[in-house]
């Protein structure tokens, strides 16, 4: 990959005022939507798993449930919540938090996640939050 060439005269307060939290968290709850339905279109019918999607101000959720079988009469659930916290997003399990992510404008440009001290694109961001869920147990 070409390392990118910025001008000399680059906008970075524009470019960093259209990076905001809000706007990526929208853009991260469009990412999971197609994530979800990538994975029903994996599904085997058989399975027994579904996928779907809640969401209400600043909380999305994927949730995970689980048909009924001898192991498990009643079925189960399972899911995984983005919840958009001031300047973070917090990805939890349950009740147990599992990361929290910022935003950056870094040196390039443009307009990452970071977790930790890594920068990652958003597809990066929601393997790390749904993987487990659409391929772990069950998966």
């Amino acid at each position: 990959m070409e390392p990118i060439t910025l001008p000399v005269n680059f906008n970075w307060v524009k470019s960093r005022g259209d990076c905001s939290i809000a706007a990526i968290f929208k853009a991260l709850e469009l990412g999971v939507c197609a994530d979800v339905d990538a994975v029903k279109v994996l599904l085997r019918p058989e399975g027994g798993s579904t996928f779907s999607i809640v969401a209400s101000y600043k909380r999305f959720s994927v949730i995970r449930e689980e048909a009924a079988s001898s192991k498990s009469p009643l079925g189960s659930s399972r899911d995984v919540n983005f919840v958009l916290e001031g300047h973070e997003i917090v990805i939890s399990e349950g009740n147990r938090e599992r990361f929290k992510a910022t935003i950056t404008l870094n040196n390039e440009g443009q307009c990452k996640l970071v977790v930790g001290q890594n920068e990652l694109e958003q597809w990066q961001v929601r393997r790390m939050a749904l993987e487990e869920l659409f391929f772990g147990q069950h998966g």
